[in-house]
């Protein structure tokens, strides 16, 4: 399987086997194998060429998001996917980062990029995630086991009820080109 990690910074994604997997940054780190602006041009791939593209914690920074969506559907291969790790609206965290131009919610593939590149991709997953990472306690360390599959019960009630109440870190998205 050909991958793609975009924004992989010092931590490409790691494959299985025989995948090959190409690492691509802005800046020129450890195992970044291609550096580009994601923001402008076209990706130095040609088109159908990836089976799968990774994208953890980098679409929050870009300002050009059309564009950089529309190039990702062009080097993924029909049937391709597009694994998808953002910052969650109510994340306190993600605030703290003066780099982040954006958040996410839940259905803004949905009512947004699918309705734009409705023949291109179709979201087949979503998710919710609090991420208990940095706890220095045992209650708050677990809580991701229970926060997570609770507010994936009704992640519309949660985002519009209880997301002031309880802040969630990420969203993950899984979109498959047609």
């Amino acid at each position: 399987m050909r991958i793609l990690d975009l924004g992989c910074g010092a931590h490409k994604y790691k494959g299985k086997g025989r995948d090959e997997v190409i690492g691509l940054d802005r800046v020129k780190l450890p195992g970044v194998d291609v550096v580009c602006n994601l923001e402008k041009g076209k990706l130095p791939f040609p088109s159908n060429h990836f089976d799968l593209i990774t994208a953890r914690h980098i679409l929050e920074h870009i300002s050009n998001i059309r564009h950089l969506m529309n190039e990702l559907i062009r080097v993924l291969k029909p049937n391709g996917t597009i694994k998808i790790w953002v910052p969650h609206f109510s994340s306190y965290v993600a605030y703290l980062n003066l780099e982040h131009i954006r958040f996410f919610s839940v259905d803004i593939f949905d009512m947004y990029y699918e309705k734009e590149y409705d023949t291109k991709f179709k979201v087949v997953k979503k998710r919710i995630n609090y991420v208990s990472d940095g706890a220095t306690n045992k209650v708050m360390k677990g809580l991701d086991k229970i926060v997570t599959p609770l507010v994936n019960l009704n992640q519309r009630f949660y985002e519009k009820f209880l997301s002031g109440l309880i802040s969630c870190d990420e969203i993950y998205f899984e979109l498959k080109r047609k």
